[in-house]
């Protein structure tokens, strides 16, 4: 009895087993171009091959041979990261004398760039609230690590609650730690009552700037946009029955003749269309008066408006009165 059931048991299980992913020959075929190049010594061709690989199909072998590539150009913090990042890819190889070789190798690698890496710790010498530490790549740096770079000049920009943003270059080499203490300003509050001192007076005073009047403000009253829109709405519906009333007297017409007199169909009810028509053209004329009435109220309000403030934008324009 165990034989079907484990033959039932396959059946069920076999159509979720997912199949291992297909070696991308192509990728294979880079890889091994770049390896043929590098042995040449045409590291910038053989590398771009091997990366053109990688990105194809990551593996573990043309990861470490980019770390070559990196430690090659002298960026011994990229080949120390790529390294590191090969080791994941390591361990999923099923060949345990593969797994065993490359282990090894990255090991290795390890072991001789960690003594060469170029660091850099930020401190800052005063507690500050939000402190925000970017490289010149735009990432985040945690204040107080030793944080491994590649050699050469860096940008390091400081941020701080309260305070003036700042910008710190230095400059890092092989085997060297660098501390970066970092101090910013205070910036000054633009209140003069929250402390900024004034500025001194000489005499005689220096003449002020005429500026020109500002320009008066327009009417804050809701009402003229209201009646305005309503007016607009209004004409709108009022067309629209009006174009329904004439479409309904033309299909009376086409139906009935000019004399309207429909007996020439007596199957056809001439009074739904009828009532239509009369229907949409009282709505129309109804409709349309109000929109008019609403277009006048509208013009009574600006108009009002334009009234009330004549006066205080003319006591603006005059400034104030000298006798």
């Amino acid at each position: 009895m165990k034989w079907p059931r484990i033959a039932c048991a396959l059946v069920l299980v076999a159509p979720f087993a997912r199949a291992a992913p297909e070696p991308d020959p192509a990728a294979l075929a880079l890889f091994r171009q770049g390896r043929a190049l590098l042995a040449e010594g045409r590291w910038s061709e053989g590398c771009a091959k091997i990366a053109e690989s990688h990105a194809r199909e990551p593996h573990a072998s043309a990861l470490l041979n980019l770390a070559r590539c990196d430690e090659h150009e002298g960026r011994v913090a990229s080949a120390w990261t790529r390294t590191h990042g090969a080791l994941p890819l390591i361990a999923r190889i099923g060949d345990p004398v593969r797994r065993g070789e490359l282990r090894e190798t990255a090991e290795k690698s390890l072991a001789a760039l960690e003594p060469r890496l170029p660091k850099l710790r930020v401190l800052a010498s005063e507690p500050l609230a939000g402190l925000r530490v970017e490289d010149d790549a735009g990432r985040m740096l945690p204040v107080g690590e030793e944080l491994p770079f590649d050699p050469g000049p860096r940008r390091i920009r400081v941020t701080a609650h309260g305070r003036k943003p700042k910008a710190f270059e230095v400059v890092l080499a092989e085997s060297r730690t660098v501390s970066l203490s970092v101090t910013l300003e205070r910036e000054v509050p633009a209140d003069p009552q929250r402390g900024t001192s004034a500025p001194a007076l000489s005499w005689p005073l220096p003449a002020r700037p005429v500026s020109p009047p500002p320009s008066p403000p327009a009417s804050s009253s809701p009402w003229p946009f209201v009646t305005g829109t309503a007016a607009i709405a209004l004409a709108g519906v009022a067309v629209g029955f009006g174009v329904d009333a004439a479409n309904a007297n033309a299909s009376l017409h086409a139906r009935c003749g000019a004399d309207l007199v429909c007996d020439e169909d007596p199957s056809y009810d001439p009074g739904p269309t009828n009532a239509r028509k009369d229907r949409g053209l009282g709505l129309a004329v109804g409709l349309g008066a109000s929109a008019l009435v609403a277009g006048l109220v509208t013009y009574l309000l600006v108009d009002r408006g334009r009234a009330v403030d004549e006066p205080a934008a003319l006591a603006r324009r005059l400034g104030p009165l000298r006798f």
